[in-house]
Parts: C-alpha cells; sequence; structure tokens
C-alpha cells in the first residue's frame, strides 16, 4: 500500500482516512455497513475472520465490496491540490534556505572584507610610521649635512688664510717689507 506523507498543518477530511489503516485512502471501497475503507485493509479484515463492520462492530449482512470511484477522484484532485500547496511550501522553504546561505556568505564576505580593510589599515598605519621617522632620519641628516658643509666651508677659509699667511711669510723673509705690503694688498683682491 502506497503511504502519503502530508504537512502536520495539513487538515485532512477524516472520510478520505481509512478507519482501519488510520491513513489516506488510495483505492476506497464501501462495505456493507455504508462506510468506506481502503481495499487492502478491509479485505485483510474479512480474511482475518472478522464478520463486524471495522466501526460500528455489527454484523455486517455481506462480505462483498463496491469501489467507491466518486472518492477516489475526490482523493485524488486532494492529493493534487496539497501536492501544490506543498509543492509552493516547499518551494519557500528552499528559497528562504538558499536566501539564509547568501545571507551567511555576504556575511563571511564581509566578516573576511573587514578583517583585510582591518589588516591593510594596520600596515598602513605601520607604514605611515616607518616614513614619518624616514623623513625625521632625513631631516637630520640634512642638519648634519648642513653643519658638515659649514665645517667644510670654515676648513676652506682656515685653509685659504693659512695659505695667505705662508705666502706672506716666505715674501716677508725673502723680500723687503714694502715689496711685502704691496703683494699682500694685491692678494686681497684676489681671494
Amino acid at each position: 500500500m502506497e503511504s502519503e506523507e502530508f504537512d502536520e498543518s495539513t487538515s485532512i477530511p477524516d472520510n478520505y482516512i481509512c478507519p482501519i489503516t488510520q491513513e489516506i485512502m488510495i483505492n476506497p471501497v464501501v462495505a456493507a455497513d455504508g462506510h468506506s475503507y481502503e481495499k487492502e485493509a478491509i479485505l485483510k479484515w474479512f480474511k482475518t475472520g472478522h464478520l463486524t463492520s471495522p466501526l460500528t462492530n455489527e454484523k455486517l449482512s455481506s462480505f462483498s465490496v463496491i469501489d467507491n470511484f466518486r472518492l477516489k477522484a475526490i482523493i485524488k484532485d486532494f492529493k493534487e491540490s496539497l501536492s501544490e500547496v506543498q509543492r509552493q511550501k516547499q518551494l519557500k522553504i528552499e528559497e528562504e534556505r538558499a536566501m539564509k546561505e547568501k545571507e551567511e556568505a555576504y556575511k563571511v564576505n564581509l566578516e573576511k572584507i573587514q578583517e583585510e580593510n582591518k589588516a591593510n589599515l594596520e600596515f598602513l598605519e605601520e607604514e605611515k610610521e616607518k616614513v614619518k621617522k624616514l623623513k625625521e632620519n632625513v631631516e637630520q641628516m640634512e642638519r648634519e649635512a648642513e653643519k658638515l658643509q659649514e665645517k667644510v666651508e670654515e676648513m676652506n677659509l682656515e685653509r685659504k688664510i693659512s695659505y695667505e699667511d705662508k705666502i706672506i711669510e716666505y715674501i716677508a723673509n725673502n723680500l723687503s717689507f714694502e715689496l711685502a705690503f704691496s703683494i699682500r694688498q694685491s692678494l686681497r683682491y684676489i681671494y
């Protein structure tokens, strides 16, 4: 016997359910008591020696059954409509699940991007600090270079003065005072 599974919220009319199997009927038949049963279930009821109605417990006048085509068609339509409703519910559930999965994926991606941005920001802050220190070092080196340049200029000036003094001393030792004075004057114009 085929078994249908329905959503718990599905309301199935009592006359669609076999009193013996307590399942929705697939092949309903009418017994002598006027009630409908699943064909396989009522025939098994009779084969096991029951001579009474499963519902009323009254003795049956006949053990023959008649196909209940009308109820079978109604149940078929009911199942088809339920199938569509259940299909729609299932689609909705799947859509919600897909949306949750997408949302979760977006959340994970967003967290990953935020972590990357945080790491990039930290890296940039570190690089900014390095650039600041390099700039300070360059400024310090420029100050030291200026001091060195001043020293070089002082040394050149001292060397120049020292050179002039040596020339004058040489001349003084070797020439007359007047001649030395005039050379000294002319050297001042040159330098």
